[in-house]
């Protein structure tokens, strides 16, 4: 008996790369020819080292045996291919926990890395894929990119605890009960307060503000208006303005307003400082205040007392003591007072045509002691004054033309000693004037035309001594004068028609001693002159009609040694009287120009 041979199998060897689980069957190498090995069918390879069963199948199966064994093998674990998980939730933040994350491999569960937290912005984390059958897989790592957002703090509702705000007030300090990581509460500082009930915006600012948001929101605050307050060395003044009626008060600028008030009754608050159709003779209280604005409220008023009554500021134009003139405001007055002050400055004098034309002025005059002089036509053609004029106290010069055309004056006129002056037309066309006149002794001259067509002086002249001359016209067609005209020594000219037509005088007219010419027309028409007419010898000249008229002239008796000059119908229509001239000139009187035209008249003084 024949068996088959045996081959003397040379133990089979695998050359591949690794084995891992799940793997087929590899092929395995013998150096031993005439036959084939493999791994016997029906095995799986197990993770680890094992020995898995061969086969030698020869060539020559009918002569050779089948040959059988087992080879080493090592088998390492399978790796899954994992597809890059993926977080799908919501907004990471900082100190959010780890996200869940997701593969679309199967077998298994991916998570990320224990001990990892998130870090505000994006970066890689760590995550492990564990196998459902670890015994055979590999436990998969990798990192995933996720994004985490700062923090955010839930902030309670700040509020404000302390007391009232007012408009001008710094930011106050509010406070939250969120209890906080850490950070400071305040109002936004740009913003300020302004009045009533409004939003204002806050910021929280973390002190880990590389980890938390800055949250910010709205706090509602109200804040009253602040008080406003006038300065204390603010002017307010009130004046009248054009007429009594009309009130303006200091216009303190801009932000300010203005009423009135009296007793029962008030005005409206206004912008204007101009207040109109107020009542005359009225006082008023002017108010002024700092308006109510969007944040403050009104200030409490100053005051300016007013009645509607005008002053003596506003009534006359007046400087360094002299009233020159009336202001607008006093050429509405209808009675005139002039103060012995103004302000604080005594009227001095009343300057030149002050109150010229002032035809609506009525009642009486007064001049204030104080007043030193009244000035050219201060008072001309002021004819609506009434009653007596007392020109006394301090004055010293009355200028030309001062009274003129007062017509009203209808009682005495008064001139007291001290008046130097007494200018031209000074009262002239004044008829209304009665009872005596007196020139007091301080007078030096009788201006022109001062007392021209005083009609109405029903009683005697006095000139007393110290009137050095009478100017022209001075006292013409004053024919209400009675009794004496005394002519004072010292006097040294009587002007032309000074005394013409005052029919009044009657008695002896005595030309004292001193007088140097008499001019033309002086004494025309004195035809009351019933007695002597006495001419001294220093007179020189006598002028044209001199004494024409002079009716009742009883003896003219000239005493002048030199015969003054003559003019032409000095002694005409004078009663025929003589004429008695120093015995020794009656010649010379006689022969003389002017004088010869009274030649049968002339006699020698006995």
């Amino acid at each position: 008996t024949v068996v088959k041979a045996r081959f003397d199998i040379a133990p089979p060897t695998y050359n591949g790369g690794t084995l891992a689980y799940g793997d087929a069957l590899p092929a395995v190498t013998t150096a031993t020819r005439g036959g084939a090995v493999a791994l016997n069918a029906g095995q799986a390879l197990a993770v680890g080292t094992g020995n898995y069963d061969w086969t030698f199948t020869p060539d020559d199966a009918a002569n050779y045996e089948t040959e059988t064994g087992t080879i080493s093998l090592t088998v390492v674990k399978a790796r899954f291919d994992i597809a890059q998980p993926a977080y799908n939730g919501g907004t990471l933040a900082y100190g959010d926990a780890l996200p869940a994350v997701t593969t679309a491999t199967r077998g298994g569960a991916v998570t990320l890395d224990a001990g990892q937290t998130l870090a505000v912005g994006t970066g890689d984390y760590d995550w492990t894929f564990t196998p459902d059958d670890a015994d055979n897989y590999e436990t998969e790592m990798g990192k995933i990119s996720l994004t985490v957002e700062k923090a955010r703090l839930d902030i309670a509702p700040p509020t404000y605890e302390g007391g009232t705000l007012t408009f001008g007030d710094e930011l106050p300090t509010i406070t939250t009960t969120t209890a906080t990581k850490g950070g400071t509460l305040a109002l936004d500082a740009e913003q300020t307060l302004t009045a009533g009930t409004k939003d204002y915006d806050w910021t929280f600012t973390p002190e880990d503000q590389d980890n938390y948001e800055t949250e910010m929101g709205k706090i509602s605050l109200t804040v009253e208006k602040a008080e406003q307050t006038i300065p204390e060395d603010t002017a307010f003044t009130a004046a009248l303005h054009n007429d009594v009626t009309r009130v303006e008060v200091t216009d303190l600028g801009q932000g300010y307003e203005y009423m009135w008030s009296t007793q029962g009754s008030a005005g409206e608050w206004q912008d204007g400082t101009l207040f109109e159709g107020l009542a005359a003779d009225t006082a008023y209280i002017f108010h002024a205040r700092l308006k109510e604005t969007d944040n403050r409220k009104a200030s409490i008023p100053i005051y300016a007392f007013r009645t509607t009554t005008p002053n003596a500021e506003e009534t006359f134009v007046f400087s360094d003591g002299t009233i020159t003139g009336l202001t607008a405001l006093g050429g509405t007055l209808t009675a005139l007072t002039i103060p012995e002050t103004i302000g604080d400055v005594k009227v001095t004098a009343i300057g030149d045509g002050a109150f010229y034309g002032c035809t609506g002025l009525a009642g009486s005059l007064t001049i204030p002691g104080g007043v030193v002089s009244v000035g050219a036509s201060a008072f001309e053609g002021c004819a609506g004054f009434t009653g007596s004029l007392d020109i006394s106290g301090g004055v010293e010069s009355i200028g030309n033309y001062a009274f003129k055309g007062c017509a009203g004056f209808e009682g005495s006129l008064t001139i007291s000693d001290g008046v130097k002056e007494i200018g031209d037309g000074a009262f002239e066309g004044c008829g209304g004037f009665t009872g005596n006149l007196t020139i007091p002794g301080s007078v030096e001259s009788i201006g022109a035309g001062a007392f021209t067509g005083c009609r109405g002086f029903t009683g005697s002249l006095t000139i007393q001594s110290g009137v050095v001359s009478i100017g022209n016209y001075a006292f013409i067609s004053c024919a209400g004068f009675k009794g004496l005209l005394t002519i004072p020594a010292g006097v040294k000219t009587i002007g032309r028609s000074a005394f013409w037509g005052c029919s009044g005088f009657t008695g002896e007219l005595i030309i004292p001693n001193g007088v140097e010419s008499i001019g033309a027309y002086a004494f025309y028409q004195c035809g009351g002159l019933n007695g002597l007419l006495s001419v001294p010898g220093s007179v020189t000249s006598i002028g044209a009609s001199a004494f024409r008229e002079c009716r009742g002239l009883a003896n003219i008796m000239v005493a002048a040694v030199a015969v003054p000059s003559l003019g032409s119908d000095a002694f005409r229509d004078t009663n025929n009287c003589g004429i008695y001239v120093p015995a020794e000139l009656v010649a010379d009187y006689k022969n003389a120009s002017g004088w010869s035209a009274y030649a049968n008249r002339i006699y020698a003084t006995s």
